[in-house]
């Protein structure tokens, strides 16, 4: 009967190359998998806010934008139509009602609003929630969504504080989504540095560190990260487009 057994020589070889698999995290022992919408266009490049240069990425998939019309143009547009001072509180706060005015662009370019609706990941009203389940179906029936990741503790409260989008706020437009073992991410389009980013920063998925392929994949495109749904945000906002 032959020798199966591994050489004393060979042993540290093989020490040495499970350590290795060990320390790099395979791809092979996480389940991944992911989706996104086909036809997405590409980020537009921050401009005046991200809840600004969000909604005027959806208002250009939604074939809102004018001919000759520039993305930074667009924001502009945005601009005037999200912004809302609410003057009867102290310092007279500027808020941002993206679901609004996405609305309200729609009329004003003389377009038929889809339904729009606006829910949050955490509220104690059960109507004004939404799931991660709730995003991927957007996702699976070709809808983006814009995303706010929101940071400031009253965000927590539910969806009239978090829909203020205080300074602490960024919004993206959601593209697609990833399940990456027990994580959940979601594919953002924003245009940003990760400076630019602010507390949203934290929650941006570093994909080669954990051995995910980002060549020829949404992530990996110009303005385009991996957020995670369950970070440091204490709420996350969605406005669903259509559906």
């Amino acid at each position: 009967m032959p020798d199966t057994r591994t050489p004393t020589h060979a042993i540290p070889s093989v020490i040495a190359a499970v350590l290795i698999a060990l320390a790099c995290g395979p791809t092979w022992a996480v389940g991944i998998s992911w989706e996104a919408v086909d036809g997405a266009g590409g980020a537009i490049d921050l401009y005046r806010n991200s809840h600004c240069t969000a909604t005027a990425w959806m208002a250009r998939h939604h074939g809102l934008r004018n001919s000759g019309e520039t993305d930074q143009r667009l924001v502009a547009t945005a601009w005037v139509y999200l912004q809302h001072c609410e003057c009867d509180k102290p310092g007279s706060p500027t808020v941002w009602k993206v679901a609004d005015g996405l609305g309200k662009m729609f009329g004003a370019r003389n377009r038929t609003a889809p339904t729009i609706r606006e829910r949050c990941r955490t509220s104690s009203n059960a109507s004004e929630r939404a799931s991660f389940a709730d995003y991927s179906a957007a996702i699976d029936a070709g809808r983006p969504v814009i995303v706010t990741f929101c940071y400031d503790s009253s965000s927590a409260s539910g969806l009239a504080a978090a829909a203020r989008r205080e300074k602490s706020c960024f919004s993206a437009a959601g593209i697609g989504y990833m399940k990456y073992g027990d994580q959940l991410f979601l594919i953002c389009r924003h245009g940003a540095t990760t400076s630019e980013m602010g507390p949203a920063a934290q929650d941006v998925v570093d994909a080669a560190a954990l051995g995910i392929n980002t060549a020829g994949k949404p992530w990996g495109e110009s303005g385009t990260s991996l957020l995670k749904w369950n970070g440091a945000s204490k709420n996350v906002v969605l406005v669903f487009v259509g559906g």
